[in-house]
């Protein structure tokens, strides 16, 4: 591969990891199929037992499309079940779900990174969760519903660091029917990244990325939605399922795209399933640590 292509694939990659640090660690990631699906987190999901018929039925599938006018476009759709599970009323399944401490180890990465909830969300918050909700078929939320700021570990890239905060929309969402179970809802609403190092290179990154820009272009920032599901399994048994849908918009310079070793929609494809590999990996993780805490709190019942 010849040296600019070369600069050119570490340059994307660079743009690729700073969309996806907010979203991967906090499992919205999988941006929770809120982005669909997130995205987090993240990624659809098909089931035969669903315990909750809304929650399995509906899909969670964005209106967006996988292409663009500029840049790359990587989506990632993901679908992960827990191990059985002993079995327990929806009440009860309501009460251990509406505990913050639950609710908080999924878009935590499993505890892994801190967070703070946002006390009394603004307004604007609240609507911007609610627009994001109708485009990507997620449950209204509500300002009674939680919000929380997680921040991400920082990330080393050649030269720099970069550290990530996202903000989360989590909703428990219940049906009429008292037979059905809740389930979550994980909407990533925003995200910011701060980047560390020589001043050149912070300059040159932030240029590349967009964010020395005072307004983000519409399409510019990860989009997800996660949702937290029960199922029901054989002889009291239950399993959680958890289904992501996100979608990263990377803008770069024009020229770049003559210079990349494959083509757009190669670069698209490879760079899609890079990022529901990375987002599978960590939603198992963080599902079966969600599954153990359920575990050992329904047996102290």
């Amino acid at each position: 591969m010849c040296r600019p292509a070369k600069r050119a694939v570490g340059i994307c990659q660079w743009l690729v990891l700073l969309s996806l640090v907010p979203t991967t660690d906090a499992l919205v990631s999988m941006a929770f199929s809120p982005r669909q699906r997130f995205a987090h987190l993240a990624p659809a999901y098909a089931s035969s037992d669903v315990a909750s018929a809304e929650a399995s039925e509906s899909e969670i599938t964005p209106s967006a499309s996988k292409g663009g006018n500029s840049g790359l476009t990587f989506i990632a759709e993901t679908v992960v079940k827990s191990d059985p599970v002993p079995t327990c009323s929806p009440d009860k399944m309501l009460k251990f779900m509406d505990m913050e401490e639950n609710l908080a180890c999924l878009v935590t990465a499993g505890d892994k990174n801190p967070y703070q909830l946002v006390g009394d969300p603004s307004d604007e918050l609240v609507s911007d969760w609610q627009k994001l909700a109708i485009e990507l078929e997620g449950a209204e939320p509500t300002s009674s519903d939680r919000v929380l700021k997680v921040k991400t570990g920082g990330i080393q890239l050649p030269g720099l660091k970069l550290t990530s905060e996202a903000v989360i929309g989590a909703k428990v969402v219940t049906s009429e029917n008292s037979k059905d179970f809740p389930y979550y809802e994980f909407c990533l609403i925003a995200d910011t990244n701060t980047v560390e190092g020589p001043k050149p290179l912070v300059a040159i990154f932030n240029t590349l990325t967009g964010a020395n820009k005072k307004e983000k272009k519409k399409g510019g920032s990860p989009t997800s939605l996660t949702r937290v599901s029960v199922e029901t399994g054989e002889e009291g048994k239950i399993m959680f399922q958890t289904k992501g849908f996100l979608k990263i918009a990377v803008k770069f310079p024009t020229f770049l795209f003559r210079i990349l070793p494959v083509s757009k929609e190669k670069a698209e494809q490879q760079g899609s399933e890079a990022v529901e590999k990375a987002i599978v990996r960590d939603t198992e993780a963080a599902t079966e640590y969600f599954r153990n805490k359920y575990e050992e709190w329904i047996s102290a019942q």
